[in-house]
């Protein structure tokens, strides 16, 4: 199944869906690449963890202060739009290994966080996904798979 944002892609998209892939990035214009994670909560960089050399289990009580009590996934919807965004990139896992949805893969999210307990992912899940963007805009979600939890990272 074609992805959405690629509709009027189609034919490049059957025989290379990459480069279909490319083609809309190049034409896509102005978007909004979006960073969150434990790192809002020193606000820093999303790569403090390893720039600062912060350890794993120090880095992972960040996880028991985590709240997204200001993400609002509609309102980073209204905003992009008002703004004329024709995308959205969110990090849904970056270096830190933190992810922002449940996942049976990992304990390490946002809904096992104590203090958070929600799929912040509501962006694409209908909340504030596809129906918030009647104009063909696209929203893109990005996973970095390395886990900095894991002994042999770095």
């Amino acid at each position: 199944m074609i992805p959405n944002y690629l509709r009027h892609h189609v034919a490049l998209y059957q025989s290379d869906p990459r480069a279909s892939a490319v083609e809309w990035f190049r034409n896509a214009g102005f978007g909004m690449f979006l960073h969150y994670g434990l790192y809002t909560l020193l606000g820093r960089h999303e790569w403090a963890k390893i720039m600062e050399r912060i350890p794993v289990a120090e880095y992972g009580k960040l996880g028991e202060r985590f709240t997204a009590e200001r993400f609002d996934a509609g309102a980073i919807a209204s905003l992009a739009e008002e703004g004329g965004c024709r995308y959205i990139n969110l990090t849904t896992r970056h270096h830190e290994s933190f992810c922002l949805w449940d996942t049976r893969t990992a304990d390490f999210n946002s809904v096992r966080a104590p203090r958070c307990g929600r799929d912040l992912l509501t962006l694409r899940n209908g909340t504030a996904g596809s129906d918030r963007y009647p104009k063909g805009n696209a929203e893109k979600l990005i996973l970095d798979p390395p886990d900095q939890r894991a002994p042999a990272h770095f």
